[in-house]
């Protein structure tokens, strides 16, 4: 069996005493768009992040009134819940949802 070497524990580790300012996360999210844009993550970094639904409402012109809470799931296929057994629930929000 492997053990760490000598392990950092809570405060030791000085990770419990780092304070980023407000706009740090921001300033990331914004560097991420630029480095990767359309590689196909920039839905994942803003659902991750929280700032889907904000960022929509504030950037994007034809989706911003049409998003909603619920987009922070994508819609399960059709083909997958039709190949489990016993059927598996829709995410809310999407059609053949029982919520």
């Amino acid at each position: 069996m492997l053990r760490p070497v000598n392990p950092l524990k809570g405060s030791e580790s000085g990770l419990n005493h780092i304070v980023l300012p407000p706009e740090i996360p921001r300033i990331f999210i914004d560097e991420r768009v630029r480095v990767m844009d359309g590689k196909g993550h920039r839905w994942l970094d803003l659902t991750r992040t929280g700032t889907l639904i904000p960022r929509v409402r504030q950037h994007n012109l034809e989706g911003g009134p049409n998003i909603q809470d619920f987009h922070i799931f994508r819609p399960i296929p059709l083909e997958q819940i039709d190949r489990t057994v016993g059927g598996y629930p829709q995410n809310c929000g999407y059609i053949g949802a029982d919520c």
